[in-house]
């Protein structure tokens, strides 16, 4: 999923020349609060009664990357910089 997410980031602002992505996520959903943390979204708050979701009205946290905020480079290579730094983290402790 993050590489999806990357990609569809990159697209938006480079192949349809978008200036800002946000990304809002149920506070209980953990795995994409994983996803935007290890891509560098910047966490923008609380939505408070967002989105009408199953007959009741959901909280969201708000995330959101501009084209300032890549300096330059893609969200992918966010992603595989990420990816790396992840692989020698768990490199360098060695065995459990």
């Amino acid at each position: 999923m993050p590489l999806a997410l990357a990609a569809a980031c990159d697209h938006a602002f480079v192949g349809l020349g978008l200036h800002r992505v946000e990304v809002n996520i149920r506070p209980e959903n953990t795995a994409s609060l994983r996803v935007v943390e290890k891509l560098g979204f910047r966490d923008e708050g609380l939505r408070l009664r967002y989105l009408h979701i199953d007959g009741d009205w959901s909280d969201h946290l708000s995330f959101a990357l501009t084209i300032e905020d890549m300096g330059g480079s893609s969200v992918v290579e966010r992603w595989n910089h990420w990816q790396h730094q992840s692989l020698q983290r768990h490199t360098d402790a060695g065995p459990p």
